[in-house]
């Protein structure tokens, strides 16, 4: 007879193949996926996909056990990181874009969806998050809000922008002013 650990689950061939497609299907993501123990203090990493590691530059020996706040820096906004928070004390969906950091330092944009993972009984055990690797859409947009008010050729600000400041300096209300400053 056979003894297995009490926390073993035996699976039947079929929950088998259906588990080895889903571990399957999130290791050949092109997005990150992690998972977040929601009931550890600081909310830990317990599992992160191949993209993940190969998106920030770390490895599962750096970051498993550890809370995502490392991938924040000097840049990163802190209403946006202010959101994830509340959204994870609350245990609250969210989906938001934030500037984080790999290894070497240099910046990435994420567009992060989190979702908390709830037991039979409505307790949040997991949040799982993707999060989306958007630094090209990021720089393109810029591109494209700069051409909207730059000169192409001159790189000065263009007549377009020039117009529109213009027009809403216009829509301002006036000055308050003193009469007897005037007089004098």
């Amino acid at each position: 007879m056979e003894v297995k650990p009490h926390n073993v689950i035996a699976l039947s061939p079929i929950e088998h193949e259906k588990a080895f497609l889903l571990e399957r299907a999130v290791e050949s993501s092109i997005n990150s996926i992690v998972i977040i123990d929601a009931r550890a203090p600081g909310r830990p990493l317990v599992y992160a996909n191949h993209a993940f590691y190969k998106t920030t530059g770390y490895t599962a020996s750096e970051v498993l056990g550890q809370s995502l706040h490392f991938l924040q820096g000097g840049h990163s906004e802190q209403a946006v990181i202010d959101e994830i928070v509340h959204a994870l004390e609350h245990q609250l969906e969210l989906k938001t874009t934030v500037l984080n950091y790999r290894k070497d330092g240099t910046s990435y944009w994420n567009e992060v969806h989190i979702s908390p993972v709830r037991e039979v009984n409505g307790e949040v055990s997991h949040f799982i998050g993707v999060l989306q690797d958007i630094t090209d859409k990021k720089s393109v947009e810029e591109q494209l809000t700069y051409r909207q008010t730059h000169d192409a050729l001159t790189g000065c600000l263009n007549r377009d922008f020039f117009e529109e400041r213009v027009e809403h300096d216009l829509l301002l209300p006036a000055p308050a002013t003193n009469v007897g400053t005037l007089l004098h």
